[in-house]
């Protein structure tokens, strides 16, 4: 497929990035237009903050926050059908999420309609009972290739339809993501998993895009949240993947270049 990035617009660390793909599906006679909202590693920033990286009123310049990324999303919704995904990392940062944990996350992304999200290092901090917070009992799914289903209750891949309201036209869009296969010394809380936690990416993924295809998937989306060493690693793992079409980064902001 060939993939452009529209638009994208971001205020500071702690920003909106809404990534919209137009996708050209090669086997059919007419462009195909998919939407993508992508949220960055909120890292606790759930309340807006000001220049001076503190909590802000609403009637002060403030940045961030999921009420502006809510208002974001709900703008696009106007326009056109929209996939949200968040690649992780939701909690450390503030106060807030040593509080709340993975009450908060629930909370926020099930009011904004959220459709897939991963997880990072950092959701495993506080651990097993805040991770189960997040992946359990919501409207949203938790997508991770090389994470054990059997130790968390995630999902190895994921497929939903999405329609291009423009055309009618209808695609299966399939769902990859990937921790770092040092999860458990990159974090304290993942410590006390089992070290069959995380395994091998690059066979994760591969197993994981194969049954998606295999299940009919159109187009497929990776969602990256290796934190180290990610623009040489991802592309990398692209050449060693075939079937990816799409890849978010969760943790750097390194841009890959589309060929």
């Amino acid at each position: 497929p060939n993939l452009r990035i529209l638009a994208m617009s971001h205020k500071k660390q702690y920003s909106i990035c809404i990534l919209i793909f137009n996708i050209l599906l090669l086997t059919y006679a007419q462009d195909f237009h998919l939407t993508v909202a992508h949220m960055g590693p909120l890292r606790g920033r759930y309340l807006p903050i000001n220049g001076f990286d503190t909590f802000c009123d609403f009637d002060d310049d403030c940045d961030g926050g999921i009420w502006n990324i809510a208002r974001e999303i709900e703008m696009i919704r106007n326009e056109t059908n929209v996939i949200t995904i968040c690649p992780g990392n939701f909690l450390q940062g503030t106060l807030f999420p040593k509080k709340y944990k993975g009450e908060a996350i629930s909370h926020y992304f099930n009011l904004m309609e959220v459709d897939v999200i991963s997880l990072g290092p950092r959701d495993f901090d506080f651990g097993k009972e805040t991770v189960d917070m997040i992946v359990n009992g919501n409207d949203f799914v938790t997508v991770a290739s090389n994470l054990n289903e059997e130790l968390v209750n995630v999902e190895n891949y994921y497929m939903m339809d999405y329609t291009d309201n423009t055309t009618g036209e209808s695609r299966t869009v399939g769902f990859v993501s990937t921790v770092s296969e040092d999860l458990r010394t990159q974090s304290k809380g993942a410590e006390s998993y089992d070290p069959s936690l995380v395994s091998d990416t690059i066979e994760s993924l591969r197993e994981s895009v194969d049954i998606l295809h295999g299940m009919g998937a159109d187009i497929i989306i990776w969602i990256n949240n290796d934190q180290f060493d990610a623009f040489e690693s991802t592309k990398e793992t692209v050449k060693l993947v075939s079937g990816i079409d799409i890849v978010v980064s969760g943790y750097k902001r390194d841009y890959l270049l589309s060929n």
